[in-house]
C-alpha cells in the first residue's frame, strides 16, 4: 500500500511517480494507494495515477484507491481506478 499525504500536484507528482513505479517494476501489479491525507490533487496527480493504472493493466492487474475525501472524489476519472 502506498499512503500519499498533503497535495499531489506538479511539484510533488514526480516523487508518487517514482514510488508507483518502483512498485510496478518490482512486479506489484495490484496496486492500493491511500488518499485519506490527499487534500488536492491537480491534473498532474490524476495523469500520474492514470499513467499507473495503464502500466499495472498491462500485466492484468488494479489500482484501489482509498479516498473519502469529497473534494478529491469529485474528479470521475478516479471512480474508474
Amino acid at each position: 500500500m502506498i499512503a500519499v499525504h498533503g497535495e499531489i500536484d506538479v511539484y510533488t507528482s514526480p516523487r508518487v511517480k517514482e514510488t508507483i513505479n518502483e512498485l510496478i517494476e518490482k512486479e506489484n501489479y495490484n496496486l492500493i494507494i491511500n488518499l485519506e491525507e490527499v487534500r488536492y490533487i491537480d491534473s498532474t496527480g490524476l495523469g500520474v495515477l492514470i499513467g499507473a493504472l495503464k502500466r499495472v493493466r498491462e500485466h492484468n492487474g488494479s489500482i484501489n484507491l482509498i479516498c473519502t475525501n469529497p473534494q478529491i472524489k469529485k474528479y470521475s476519472i478516479l471512480q474508474d481506478l
